[in-house]
Formats: structure tokens, C-alpha cells, sequence
């Protein structure tokens, strides 16, 4: 997500929501998300780029039309999604194999930190490949005068359309930082965010640094990583 004024980028690439796995057939995927929060109208424009990267059209059998949902997202800061939510739904398609289409939504206000595209959200299009239908980005950091311990609540939303146990895996620590996180297992309803204790020590003499974390759920969907940045104002 791009913030205007806000130098810091973070990016937060979601693999797809996991469903069955066809032969053959379309494959939808999102190629490319833009965000974009602007001050000057209090506005945040996500536009996403959704191709169709299989063998055959969206006109199927089971589907006639063609025609599927895309969902565009955003959200308060979290892992997977915040409390705060805000979504619009483009109906598009036949797409045949190999074309893409452009989709943007506009959202009122600008305290957006997650984004999210989701291509055949309800499903209506069997493909050759359900786990590749999302992509997100995000734009989250700390920017603070911090002491040797810092602690916060950091949210952890589901994602995907069925109940789920989340295991949250930090994959790195910049050195200067040690980060843990209570619980590291979390259980969560459809649509279900809670918060979990992030807690974050540092040597002396941090200036800057990052953590990176991930979700991965019990069916082996993972959530590819968030990163959080720290930025000491008074090292």
C-alpha cells in the first residue's frame, strides 16, 4: 500500500484462498495490486489486475455465464485482516484464457493498513487452481520514541470462508530486536479478528528494524509475510 507522505512500505502477499483442485479448465489469479491513500481527499483507491492464466475460458459447464465476483478489500492494521473493514464487490467476466481484466474500488479515509483482492470469491468458477485467487499489500510500522521494552496488541484476522486454527510463525528479526507474540496459536470463526500481545525488546543503540510474520492455517494455507517496521525517533 502506498501512502502518501508515509515513506515506509510493507508488503503482505496473500497466496489464495484454498479450495478443491480441478484438472482442467480457467485459472483465475491476481496479477497486480495497487493501493493508494490519498490526504488531499481523504480517500483509498485499491485497483487490482485479474487474468484469467488458464486453458480455457471462465464459460463453463457448471458456470454458462461466465461471470464471477471480485472482492476489494481493505482493513485496520493485522495479520490477515483488522477490525475494521471496509469491501466492494466487481462482477465480471466471461474472461477467456489468457486476457485480464482491471477492477478499482474507492474507499472514504485514509487509516487503512491492509488491502486485499480476491478473485471468484463466492466460488462460482471451477478452476484449475483454487489456491492462487488473492494478493494483498499493506503498509504498517511503528514510528515512536521507544524504550527497551515495547509491547502492543496486534490483531489477527481469517481470511478465509471457513473456521480456523492460525498458527502465527516469525520468520525474522532484524538484529537489535527480539519479538514474541502470546498466543502464537490462535482459533478463529469466519470473519473473526482477535488480538494477540506482541511484545518487543531492544539492545541498546536500535535505531530501525523489522519482523516479519506469517499465518499458517491447519489446512496449509499460509498467509505469505507481513512485515512490521520500528523506527526509533530518540535512539
Amino acid at each position: 500500500m502506498k501512502k502518501i507522505a508515509v515513506p515506509l512500505v510493507c508488503l503482505l502477499i496473500l497466496s489464495g484462498i484454498p479450495f478443491s483442485v480441478s484438472a482442467n479448465g480457467p485459472d483465475l489469479i491476481v496479477t497486480s495490486l495497487n493501493t493508494i491513500s490519498d490526504l488531499n481527499t481523504n480517500t483509498t483507491t485499491v485497483t487490482a489486475t485479474i487474468k484469467n492464466n488458464g486453458n480455457a475460458s471462465t464459460i463453463t459447464a457448471s458456470s454458462p455465464t461466465g461471470l464471477f465476483n471480485i472482492e476489494l478489500n481493505v482493513t485496520s492494521a493485522g495479520v490477515g485482516a483488522g477490525t475494521q473493514k471496509s469491501t466492494s464487490i466487481k462482477r465480471r467476466g466471461p474472461l477467456p484464457a489468457g486476457s485480464s481484466v482491471i477492477v478499482t474500488a474507492v474507499f472514504q479515509g485514509v487509516n487503512w493498513w491492509n488491502s486485499h483482492a480476491i478473485a471468484d470469491v463466492n466460488k462460482e468458477i471451477p478452476e484449475t487452481n483454487e489456491n492462487n485467487n488473492s494478493k494483498g499489500d499493506c503498509n504498517w510500522a511503528y514510528i515512536r520514541d521507544f524504550d527497551d521494552l515495547f509491547e502492543t496488541l496486534v490483531d489477527v484476522g481469517n481470511i478465509t470462508y471457513d473456521p480456523a486454527e492460525v498458527e502465527l510463525v516469525i520468520d525474522f528479526v532484524s538484529p537489535g530486536m527480539n519479538v514474541t507474540l502470546d498466543p502464537s496459536v490462535v482459533h478463529l470463526d469466519v470473519g473473526q479478528v482477535i488480538p494477540v500481545l506482541m511484545t518487543v525488546t531492544f539492545d541498546p543503540g536500535f535505531t530501525e528494524g523489522y519482523v516479519i510474520i506469517h499465518g499458517v492455517y491447519s489446512d496449509g494455507y499460509t498467509v505469505s509475510p507481513a512485515r512490521i517496521d520500528f523506527v526509533d525517533i530518540n535512539p
